[in-house]
């Protein structure tokens, strides 16, 4: 490996103005400097897009892509398709990293039998308006590949793409992309099946280095919305599982994956009863937790979450009363 290796950044853009120049200064000031900042604008329809081509004019190393609005997944990897550098990493254009996010990742990932390095983030503004950043500056803990995998299924490791740096050989010599079809857990399934490929070593960082920004104008916080276009690529996670579990030939890793795409069904009912979308979609849903209700029973999941199993096996419209009245 090179000394010096390049490292391409990605951000998929879509009407963030209001966060995206902050954004694209922590990306600008960052300590490690051989990186190309790759800007792809979904379609924007306000400044967003005029402020990625300023930012491409002034340095040479901002590119700035421009797309139909096709969603966050066709943007990313509209982005790995130019991408040239050694190593990859992604960002959310309402975000902010640590001025030492590429040096740190790069000198552990570089210099060691590392295959994907992953830091902390952190929701706390005070970082940026104080640089107050916990950089708790410990050795990390590495996993093996399975150990990974189980950790990330059972969401002890960040499935989201940001606050990770990916080798990008991995990632295109397996034509490995982002699903376009899945609006919701579509990260989870590029990061299970890029662990599938990996043949070394999962370090994760106790050092925070990203601020994720609870944005209300973002997809997630939109997705109960009847008026909202693309209901079924919304409805997902119970698919994104039953993808997942392709992925891996390892009994221990599918019956995980088996519980996640539980709860899966559970939350895809949610946004069925909510929009009245599809009665095949839910009766298909509702037939598979009946069917595999007893197997989440008796995991180690919470008393809460099996609640939610049991009621929608009851009834989908009653979970979904109690937990609308529970959470908002």
């Amino acid at each position: 490996m090179e000394n010096n290796p390049l490292i391409s950044i990605i951000i998929p853009v879509y009407n963030t103005e209001k966060y995206l120049s902050d954004c694209i200064d922590s990306v600008l000031s960052q300590t490690y400097n051989n990186f190309e900042l790759i800007l792809v604008d979904d379609g924007s329809n306000d400044q967003s897009g005029d402020i990625c081509d300023e930012y491409a004019k002034s340095d040479s190393r901002v590119l700035s892509i421009h797309q139909e609005n096709s969603g966050v997944s066709v943007a990313r990897n509209q982005g790995i398709s130019v991408a040239n550098g050694d190593y990859l990493a992604f960002i959310d254009s309402d975000d902010i990293v640590h001025r030492d996010f590429l040096k740190t990742l790069i000198n552990e990932i570089a210099i060691k039998d590392i295959d994907l390095i992953i830091c902390q983030f952190t929701k706390d503004e005070s970082c940026i308006k104080n640089d107050n950043w916990d950089r708790n500056i410990k050795e990390g803990r590495s996993y093996n590949i399975k150990d990974a995998t189980l950790k990330m299924i059972n969401g002890g490791l960040s499935w989201c793409p940001f606050g990770k740096l990916y080798k990008t050989n991995i990632i295109k010599e397996n034509a490995l992309i982002f699903d376009k079809n899945i609006a919701f857990n579509e990260d989870m399934l590029f990061n299970l099946s890029y662990l599938s490929l990996c043949n070394g070593i999962i370090m994760e960082l106790e050092d925070c280095l990203y601020f994720y920004r609870d944005n209300p104008n973002s997809s997630c916080s939109k997705r109960f919305d009847k008026n909202s276009k693309n209901i079924e690529r919304k409805i997902s996670v119970y698919r994104a599982y039953t993808l997942a579990k392709k992925i891996f030939d390892d009994s221990e890793i599918n019956t995980s994956i088996e519980l996640r795409r539980i709860a899966g069904a559970v939350v895809d009912l949610r946004l069925i009863v909510a929009t009245k979308f599809s009665r095949e979609l839910k009766h298909e849903m509702l037939h598979y937790i009946r069917r595999n209700q007893f197997l989440y029973y008796s995991s180690r999941n919470t008393i809460k979450s099996k609640i939610s199993v049991m009621l929608s096996s009851i009834s989908p419209e009653l979970e979904f009363y109690v937990w609308k009245h529970i959470h908002h």
